[in-house]
């Protein structure tokens, strides 16, 4: 009788835990204050602004009006996340600022702000 050797399967990657996906939508604080809150009511608040360039070279946008202290913002250009290294925020003036201006009239962008609310 002739036996087969089986071959290991591929290790996928090791996914994100619960409190690694909270911060990534917004959640500022410690894994631990994280836990502490598991349990009682939180709310959490997603508000989706969109734009479209309507001149060469656009680099400055408003701030959502949604964007309050300790909000977490995603911009999105043409669908793709831009990472947070690309642009900064001036909650003073209320605006978004990018690192790259954005060359082409008719881009899309779109600000994702996330708040959770107690």
């Amino acid at each position: 009788m002739e036996t087969l050797k089986g071959v290991l399967a591929y290790k996928g990657e090791r996914g994100y835990s619960a409190y690694e996906i909270a911060v990534q939508k917004g959640y500022i604080g410690t894994e631990e204050d994280w836990l502490n809150t598991l349990g009682t009511s939180s709310q959490v608040n997603i508000n989706e602004t969109e734009y479209v360039t309507t001149e060469v070279n656009e680099d400055e946008f408003d701030l959502p009006t949604a964007y309050i202290s300790g909000s977490h913002l995603d911009i999105y250009i043409e669908g793709r996340k831009l990472v947070s290294s690309k642009y900064s925020i001036d909650t003073t003036n209320r605006k978004v600022t990018l690192t790259n201006p954005l060359g082409v009239v008719g881009t899309s962008i779109e600000f994702v702000v996330t708040t959770i609310l107690s």
